[in-house]
């Protein structure tokens, strides 16, 4: 998905771009899977931060037929586990009250976080390099 939401982002400001696929999605593992977007354990920690709210706000903006959405999200956590990173992004990040959590976590998260759906964004995107007329080659 890079490589078009890139594209996108040159043809937007005027760039010839070529886009080069040594497959297309129906031949990938890409075409079943999922991804929550939550960005962890990654850095630098300040760069991420920004990368990742810059993410989010485009998320935000995307239509239903992109495959992407937001779903309920709960982190669970035991003992004195610090607050997880991905916190800091989402705006509606809650720590849920200690009477909601099962009976061996110490804490828990919430937050709606987006879903990728890449058997429907790589279409939405593919559609929109289209319409901004990239060269293609395989």
């Amino acid at each position: 998905m890079i490589g078009l939401t890139t594209a996108i982002r040159l043809l937007e400001h005027g760039y010839t771009v070529t886009i080069f696929a040594r497959d297309i999605l129906h031949n990938t593992t890409s075409r079943a899977a999922s991804a929550l977007w939550i960005p962890i354990k990654a850095g630098p920690e300040k760069l991420i931060f920004k990368w990742a709210r810059s993410s989010r706000e485009v998320y935000n903006t995307m239509p239903p037929e992109s495959g992407v959405s937001l779903v309920d999200v709960v982190d669970f956590v035991r003992d004195n586990d610090p607050t997880p990173m991905w916190a800091q992004i989402h705006n509606d990040y809650h720590e849920l009250p200690a009477a909601e959590l099962p009976p061996t976590y110490t804490k828990a998260y919430a937050a709606k976080v987006h879903i990728l759906i890449p058997a429907y964004l790589w279409i939405f995107l593919l559609n929109k390099c289209c319409t901004r007329r990239p060269n293609y080659s395989t």
